[in-house]
């Protein structure tokens, strides 16, 4: 498989690939920043090179939606996969986002305390060069209803604090089906075998995704209207008290209190409520918060530089636990608050 990955690069040639990726960055970027609801994570400028991959967030109200719930929208309505999470680069990440030492220490602390819906992250999503024009603008289309009238799904969404899932009511206890592997399928001397079919197979592809964005919008106004429709909408799930103003997106009850009061998607508001302050990244605000933290590269080369890394947080662990000394999970071990703050299992 590997050989004729590249093989197709040699066919189709790296200059040509590029150009096909070019055009992508120029068209993606020019339809997103037109949407004030989006957030693009870095810099965008013209003079900027880039892969044609996306990292973005949602704007409501003073907050944002959960990178997640707007996944699982893409997913539900859409059958379009992005993907949400914290970046691989865990202090990149962290500047993106503008998150401040305080805040990434605090955080750590809650998701180990199993608060993983507070877990920063972004919804990523990528444009190959393979894809054709109508596929890129379909997508882009997608993110853009997501991004303006996604918050009207909320009522029909709950979230699993535990995990930081997202899914519809509907599938609320409902497992996700086993994922099947390119290993696991089996091919006998004789014959190929294919995959069952579940469905028709679709016959119009342009149709079929007029039809789907048809349908989304006519679901969002039924689903926000329901919801408004009822005297008191449920205020469901919420984080313990403590973590509360670590809390950087929307609850659901939130989006329905605040269509109710206005009759509409409530304004964006000049500051943004939570620890995500990406406004701070491209204004140079969050450059210096990490003076003098040696090169995490640079740390996990050598044991020593390990044992260097870990010693070197026990201060800011300290501080963050001092001050909040009568929080519930205050007991947490420090090297475990350490761990999550700089790149454990639990924050790739």
């Amino acid at each position: 498989r590997l050989g004729l990955a590249f093989e197709l690069k040699r066919r189709v040639g790296p200059k040509h690939i590029m150009a096909l990726e070019r055009s992508h960055v120029k068209h993606v970027r020019e339809s997103l920043s037109q949407n004030d609801h989006i957030v693009l994570l870095g810099r965008h400028g013209d003079d900027v090179d880039q892969l044609p991959v996306f990292s973005f967030m949602v704007r409501f109200g003073d907050r944002f939606l959960h990178h997640n719930f707007v996944c699982a929208l893409l997913n539900d309505l859409f059958g379009i996969q992005a993907r949400g999470g914290c970046q691989c680069a865990g202090p990149y990440g962290a500047r993106l986002l503008g998150l401040s030492r305080e805040h990434i220490i605090a955080l750590g602390h809650a998701v180990v305390a199993n608060d993983e819906v507070l877990k920063p992250g972004v919804a990523r999503m990528s444009f190959p060069y393979f894809a054709d024009d109508d596929e890129v603008e379909y997508i882009l289309e997608a993110v853009n209803f997501v991004a303006s009238h996604g918050w009207k799904f909320l009522p029909q969404y709950g979230f699993d604090g535990r995990t930081g899932a997202w899914r519809h009511v509907s599938r609320a206890d409902v497992a996700f089906p086993a994922k099947k592997y390119l290993a696991n399928m089996q091919i006998d001397e004789n014959e190929t075998t294919r995959s069952s079919m579940s469905a028709e197979p679709i016959r119009n592809i342009a149709a079929h995704r007029r039809e789907n964005l048809e349908q989304a919008v006519t679901l969002a106004d039924r689903c926000i209207e329901e919801a408004t429709a009822s005297e008191a909408f449920p205020e469901g799930q919420k984080l313990v008290e403590d973590h509360e103003w670590l809390r950087w997106f929307v609850y659901p009850y939130e989006a329905v209190a605040a269509y109710k009061a206005e009759g509409e998607k409530p304004s964006l508001t000049e500051t943004i409520s939570g620890p995500c302050q990406p406004q701070r990244y491209l204004d140079g605000a969050i450059n210096h918060v990490w003076d003098g933290v040696p090169s995490m590269s640079t740390m996990k080369r050598s044991w020593v530089g390990r044992f260097v890394l870990d010693f070197f947080m026990q201060a800011e662990v300290a501080a963050m636990q001092d001050k909040r000394a009568d929080d519930q999970h205050s007991e947490l071990k420090e090297k475990e608050a350490v761990d999550v703050v700089f790149g454990s299992q639990k924050c790739q």
